[in-house]
């Protein structure tokens, strides 16, 4: 993203394919800072990012300011502000249609979401798409009451940024033909006509189209965005992907294990009462269109999604489904309780609902502090591979490649070179590298680990996504020879808490989750005030040494 960012100020202006397309004369001069760092062909998602950033970092650029850091914070920033926005959207929205109750819990079910956090805090559209996204059902809402042609054009323009942001254009296809139609029953039954009709349509499709590409030009001038997502699609939307094909079932399962059994139940028994409600008050319609976008963004990928599954997509859906779950606990709740208790039954309900939340939700908070936490990089196993590897550890002029992620001071180490994939062994030989670094972020992925346990190739296979490597060196215990030829284990550099896991003491209460939540915490708070030698955070490193086929420039 940062690239993109980049090639934005080479001619053509505000072209984010400008240092990512081979083909382009702007990658021919792509700028010696990036080292020997490329992304060729892979799709840029959209271009709304890049629009928001570019005034920002081109007025950043003309007054002299170096790429980095200023283009990694400014979107960063993006990525934070859109964030920000979505829960405040998510907490009015919820607030005007269910309560201040339910306006709370829902952003902080939003808030809490481990995915969300992740989102926020990287150089990622995802938030973006987020935030257009509930705008566009705030819109949508409008038009179900007014019926004008201004809002639904207001409408169909955010539905094109949606597209705009990440591809998210079809998934709010259901929520503007819900509007669509909602607006003309709201302006009256002579409105239904097919030239009416029709020519509400075109308006929607129309403002649509002008969103997407009125942030995206570059998509129709130059050839470069639609070969690369379709590229892109053939991996994501094939059946017989590497990890094998994914189906809507998969997707199922994997959203009622991320919520749980209650949360589950709860979201369908609140969707069934959105969708039921009816469309009388304004009201029953904003839970109708929330209850339409969630389950229209779910069956998106879950019907479209065959490479792999990612709950983070569904960051829309989540927190309107838990709104939808939250408003129908307090609404049957109320029902129940009022011929008993009178007006005692909404406060009596709605702190019943409150306290029941902070309750079962009090192990998910702390997951969600530890994650925090764990952002600080000071004691990150990240920096401590590279203190060990100026300390000695590896040569400076020695080859090194990491498959993801590490991080070696290239001012020492100028010959480190990170892979950015699944490391093959047609990788290794072509790179020659004298030291190879695996990191758990990748082979301990669950994608990744599955594969890694269940593959089977032939040696000579040329499947990009081959484990063989990994299946190779992973299994070596401790430092010494690897069941491949030629490499050494050299060292495992790892987070502290990860080894005291198994030493821990017995659990004091019986909520042994939580309490395991609350001592992960206070060691990550010791770290910050007592810095210690070794890192608390980040992922596993696997260092090991190989005997190149070529020697290293201080070995000639």
């Amino acid at each position: 993203m940062t690239l993109a960012l980049d090639g934005t100020a080479a001619k053509p202006f505000g072209n984010p394919a400008n240092y990512l397309d081979p083909t382009a004369e702007a990658f021919k001069k792509i700028p010696a800072y990036w080292g020997t760092l490329r992304y060729n062909n892979i799709v840029y998602y959209g271009a709304v990012m890049f629009d928001i950033a570019f005034p920002f970092y081109a007025t950043a650029h003309l007054v002299g300011l170096p790429a980095f850091p200023t283009a990694p914070i400014i979107l960063r920033t993006i990525s934070m502000l859109a964030a920000l926005m979505s829960l405040l959207f998510v907490y009015n929205f919820a607030k005007r249609h269910a309560g201040v109750v339910v306006g709370v819990l829902s952003c902080a079910a939003l808030l809490t979401d481990g995915n969300f956090i992740y989102y926020m805090t990287i150089i990622h559209p995802d938030t973006l798409q987020i935030y257009f996204g509930l705008l566009a059902l705030g819109l949508a809402l409008r038009h179900s009451g007014d019926g004008s042609l201004s809002s639904l054009a207001a409408l169909g323009m955010v539905c094109g940024l949606v597209q705009g942001t990440k591809f998210g254009g079809p998934w709010t296809v259901p929520l503007a033909t819900a509007a669509l139609l909602m607006g003309i029953r709201a302006t009256g039954a002579h409105q239904w006509d097919k030239k009416v009709i029709a020519q509400r349509v075109a308006v929607l499709g129309a403002t649509a189209l002008l969103g997407w590409l009125g942030t995206n030009p570059y998509a129709v001038i130059t050839p470069y965005y639609f070969d690369s997502w379709v590229a892109q699609w053939q991996i994501v939307g094939s059946s017989g992907g590497p990890l094998g094909t994914f189906t809507p079932w998969d997707w199922m399962k994997a959203i009622y294990d991320y919520v749980g059994p209650l949360g589950s139940a709860l979201a369908v028994a609140g969707l069934l009462h959105g969708l039921s409600g009816g469309f009388s008050t304004t009201r029953k319609r904003a839970l109708f269109l929330a209850a339409i976008l969630s389950l229209s963004q779910i069956a998106y990928y879950a019907l479209l999604g065959k490479l792999w599954v990612v709950v983070g997509y569904l960051l829309v859906a989540l927190p309107l489904m838990a709104m939808l779950s939250f408003d129908f606990v307090v609404t049957w709740l109320r029902f129940i309780l009022a011929k008993p208790f009178g007006r005692l039954a909404r406060p009596i309900t709605l702190t019943f609902v409150f306290l029941a939340t902070l309750y079962l939700g009090t192990d998910h908070v702390f997951a969600l502090v530890n994650q925090t936490l764990a952002l600080r990089h000071r004691d990150n196993t990240l920096l401590a591979l590279n203190d060990w590897a100026a300390k000695g550890g590896i040569p400076p002029d020695a080859r090194i490649v990491f498959d993801d992620l590490g991080y070696f001071d290239p001012k020492i180490f100028k010959n480190a070179k990170m892979y950015g994939g699944v490391l093959t062994w047609s990788g290794v030989n072509a790179l020659d590298p004298e030291y190879i670094v695996l990191s758990s972020s990748l082979y301990g992925s669950p994608h990744y680990a599955k594969l890694i346990e269940t593959q089977h190739l032939a040696a000579d296979d040329p499947n990009p996504f081959s484990m063989l490597m990994y299946q190779a060196l992973i299994p070596t215990p401790a430092p010494g020879p690897t069941a491949a030829e030629g490499i050494t284990f050299v060292k495992e550099i790892a987070p502290e808490s990860s080894r005291a896991k198994a030493s821990s003491p017995a659990h004091l209460t019986p909520w042994r989750s939580l309490e395991a939540r609350v001592r992960s915490s206070l060691a990550l708070l010791e770290g910050i005030w007592q810095p210690i030698d070794k890192p608390r955070v980040g992922p596993t490193l696997k260092i090991y040494k190989r005997k190149p086929n070529k020697p290293s420039d201080d070995q000639h």
